[in-house]
């Protein structure tokens, strides 16, 4: 018989707890404060060098171009910047340049790439500035959400560890970027399967930016959601929930009823609720999320099917079978237009509505699905529905039919 208990939902870590890829800041640092001592005074320094303004130009076009996603033209813009830098020995331009190729790299799920493009950077920053200069602390925090993206995630903690220290050393424990290198090493510990220590990281990354902001800001409002991703991760549904009210209200303060923010954490809170046994009230914060990416986005969004299937599963927790076969039909379809044949969701809408047709006896139109399922899994190796074993359930539908 197929098993009819929910997989859990694969809930990441938002973009605000991973905050990725950073580009250097080009501004002149401030200047030094006047010496208040009679002593003797060492010997001053060489001035600290000094990036070329139009190759500074050229650079700061291609992390525009990054930002808009046109990845050519960044490209080309960086490309440019390191080769102007050559001729004028400008050995931090081109360490922006090199770390900009780097983003790109990131950008293009390139992460072998950009590790070593953002080695290349740190060796040149540590060069200009010596070893502990923020520059090299974005790198290494850049360095060390590549390797989280490559699955290594210990790699990933010692990379962003080190940006952590240079940060406090030249900052102070206080300043913004620690809340910035607190909550990426929260990300890699919840990698690691290590919750207790993630949640201490983004509790000190969330006082940080409260401290620094406020309480009205968004930064404050993603720190909230992340708190509750991995409190949902641990199972502590009920204290992920408060927090997620609390992210919620911000979402709406800052940015009105209907935003992006504002539905994502209406879904995640759909999945804590359905987590307790609540589905109704998951099929609640759902359909909101839905209805507020429709308003956004229109009936044909990515993000349309995976709300469609979250619905569906909540029906499905009911055993209300008709209603959960509906709406992984209408995920199936959409799916497959805007997502691909082969993306997880269709492989979620397959096995749900294959559990759907066995479950109210349909056993032969549940094969279909089934077996469609299992050529699909042959292509991914996305674990999805894994309380549905394809083998099994493909073996009852037969079993039923009277064809073994």
């Amino acid at each position: 018989m197929v098993k009819k208990t929910l997989i859990t939902l694969a809930v990441g870590i938002s973009a605000g707890l991973a905050c990725g890829a950073q580009q250097p800041s080009t501004a002149a640092p401030a200047p030094a404060p006047p010496v208040s001592t009679e002593k003797e005074q060492p010997p001053p320094k060489a001035p600290a060098p000094v990036r070329d303004p139009e190759i500074q130009a050229l650079t700061s076009k291609g992390y525009a171009f990054v930002t808009a996603q046109d990845l050519d033209a960044a490209a080309a813009a960086f490309e440019q910047s390191i080769a102007a830098a050559d001729k004028k020995s400008d050995m931090l331009s081109k360490a922006d340049g090199v770390n900009g190729i780097g983003n790109i790299a990131t950008a293009r799920g390139e992460y072998e790439t950009a590790i070593e493009r953002y080695t290349e950077a740190k060796k040149l920053y540590e060069a200009a500035l010596g070893k502990e200069n923020p520059h090299s602390a974005i790198v290494l925090n850049n360095i060390g959400t590549a390797w989280r993206s490559l699955g290594d995630h210990e790699k990933a903690v010692v990379f962003l560890e080190e940006a952590l220290a240079i940060d406090k050393k030249v900052y102070g424990p206080w300043h913004p970027n620690a809340a910035v290198r607190l909550n990426n090493l929260g990300a890699a510990w919840v990698g690691l399967g290590k919750y207790e220590t993630a949640i201490g990281l983004l509790k000190r990354a969330a006082r940080i930016n409260e401290k620094t902001y406020g309480t009205a800001h968004p930064l404050v409002a993603a720190d909230a959601q992340n708190l509750a991703m991995v409190l949902n991760a641990m199972g502590s549904y009920q204290q992920a929930f408060t927090q997620l009210q609390s992210a919620l209200t911000a979402y709406r303060e800052l940015y009105g009823q209907t935003h992006l923010t504002v539905a994502e954490a209406l879904n995640i809170m759909g999945f804590t609720l359905h987590q307790q046994g609540k589905y109704r009230a998951a099929i609640n914060h759902y359909e909101q999320a839905l209805a507020i990416d429709k308003s956004l986005h229109g009936d044909t969004h990515p993000t349309i099917p995976v709300r469609l299937n979250n619905i569906a599963r909540a029906w499905e927790a009911m055993s209300e079978y008709e209603k959960a076969h509906e709406h992984f039909k209408a995920a199936l379809a959409l799916g497959k237009g805007v997502l691909g044949e082969d993306s997880p969701v269709v492989l979620i809408s397959l096995k749900g509505m294959g559990l759907a047709q066995y479950s109210r006896g349909n056993y032969k139109q549940a094969l279909t699905h089934f077996e469609a399922a299992r050529d699909l899994e042959s292509k991914t190796s996305a674990a999805v529905y894994s309380h549905i074993d394809t083998s099994k359930a493909i073996s009852d539908c037969k079993n039923k039919l009277g064809l073994q």
